[in-house]
């Protein structure tokens, strides 16, 4: 079964609904979010990115996160992500339980090919992420491989990691209009974890020293640094705006592009990751 029709329109899918699974989620637990993709309003704080082909269809909210394939429609490659708000996650971070199933057979994946949930750090957009780590891969033990299919996968590690992360579904596809995936992703739980719209500071170690900074409305001044430094900058939003190397104790960043805000400074060299906010 398929979404896609005529190029440009999508009929009305007589999907299933989502399979009324319990989630882990304890309300009382402010560490713990539980994530559903039964409305349009539930998936609100979630970003779609479509990074190949625009043409067919994308990610889509039909009683959960729902993506379908191109039959027809003469399309590339699709290569589509839905991302979650910035998240903070502790040393306890996990993925409490994801459920996902499918609609109809599914043909066996490419190697090219990708059905997974990913971390994403440095920047909400995947195409600027500093690094993408796969969570959950959608083959293997994992492959939806017959019709209604479901699965519930718990307790998958979510790496502890400095500042803002993000979670990402990414549904990637070489022969959109041929190979048959259609896949729904439901009650996500994560703990460990909580939404945040700025970056916090991390808590230096005994024995570490914090580089030093200046600015002015054009150049933000770092010293201190454990050369060779990479140098990076990013947005309240864990967005990624600026990377430099720094090869000796300091150097000048150029922000006078940058609107007036508060910005992230991360160093990362051979003593470690610092951090430090500025203000312009």
């Amino acid at each position: 079964m398929s979404m896609a029709g005529a190029k440009g329109k999508a009929p009305a899918p007589q999907l299933p609904l989502s399979p009324s699974y319990p989630t882990e989620a304890a309300d009382e637990n402010e560490d713990t979010i539980p994530f559903t993709f039964n409305s349009k309003e539930q998936a609100k704080d979630w970003k779609q990115y479509r990074l190949g082909d625009t043409e067919g269809p994308g990610w889509a909210i039909y009683n959960g996160l729902y993506h379908d394939y191109a039959p027809g429609m003469k399309v590339g490659t699709a290569d589509d992500w839905f991302v979650s708000p910035p998240l903070e996650i502790n040393q306890e971070g996990k993925i409490d339980s994801i459920e996902f199933w499918n609609v109809g057979w599914m043909y066996r994946m490419g190697v090219n090919d990708t059905i997974a949930l990913y971390m994403l750090t440095g920047s909400q957009n995947p195409r600027e992420a500093a690094a993408r780590e796969v969570l959950l891969d959608v083959r293997g033990d994992n492959y939806l491989y017959m019709d209604q299919t479901h699965l519930v996968r718990k307790d998958i590690a979510i790496p502890q990691t400095d500042g803002a992360v993000y979670l990402a579904f990414r549904y990637l596809n070489t022969k959109f209009d041929e190979s048959w995936y259609n896949v729904f992703f439901n009650n996500l739980c994560i703990s460990g974890a909580k939404v945040t719209d700025a970056i916090s500071q991390p808590t230096l170690r005994s024995g570490e020293v914090p580089f030093t900074l200046s600015s002015n409305h054009e150049t933000v001044h770092v010293g201190g640094l454990a050369a060779p430094t990479s140098i990076r900058v990013y947005s309240i939003k864990g967005e990624l705006l600026i990377t430099q190397w720094a090869s000796q104790q300091e150097c000048e960043l150029d922000i006078a592009h940058l609107p007036k805000g508060i910005y992230l400074i991360q160093a990362d060299s051979k003593l470690g990751k610092r951090q430090m906010k500025f203000i312009k």
